[in-house]
């Protein structure tokens, strides 16, 4: 079997995270969150930039669900139709779910811009930070990946930031 590895054009392959709330181990967070933490209300603008990928998204905000969407992908994906959204639920003073995307995935010999499938993907991710001025988290980024059967093989969580968009 040959490993692919897929092409993360967010950078954090969920930076996003919908529906499957995750219990898994990953790098420890403050224990005493700021107040704000505790409310999507917090988010007050509607766009938002990831400072570790650049990739816009669109936050959706309410008392029990936190949402967000990529906007700001290519024609080319649009034209396939990719996508990185995420629905989280409150767990204590985090958002956690799970992303869901469709994005290209490239054998690692071939050239750039060229993919082998397209892949739908499901990832974990959680917010642990939501104000006016800065959202941040965890997503579960993917390290490994069998392009042919768009099967996860090994994946690790990776932090983000995300500014207001101006």
């Amino acid at each position: 079997m040959r490993i692919h590895k897929i092409v993360l054009l967010a950078g954090v392959l969920a930076a996003l995270g919908t529906f499957g709330c995750s219990n898994e181990t990953k790098p420890a967070t403050p224990a005493t969150p700021s107040a704000a933490s505790a409310s999507p209300a917090a988010a007050t603008k509607d766009s938002w930039v990831s400072q570790t990928t650049g990739n816009e998204y669109r936050v959706r905000p309410d008392p029990d669900h936190f949402s967000t969407e990529w906007t700001n992908m290519s024609g080319a994906f649009l034209a396939h139709g990719a996508y990185i959204r995420s629905e989280c639920k409150r767990q204590g003073t985090k958002w956690v779910g799970e992303s869901h995307s469709h994005l290209p995935c490239a054998a690692a010999n071939l050239p750039s811009g060229q993919y082998s499938n397209w892949c739908d993907l499901v990832t974990k991710i959680e917010f642990d930070e939501v104000t006016p001025t800065r959202i941040s988290g965890y997503g579960e980024g993917v390290k490994k990946i069998d392009c042919q059967k768009c099967q996860i093989l090994e994946t690790s969580w990776k932090p983000f930031v995300w500014v207001p968009k101006k």
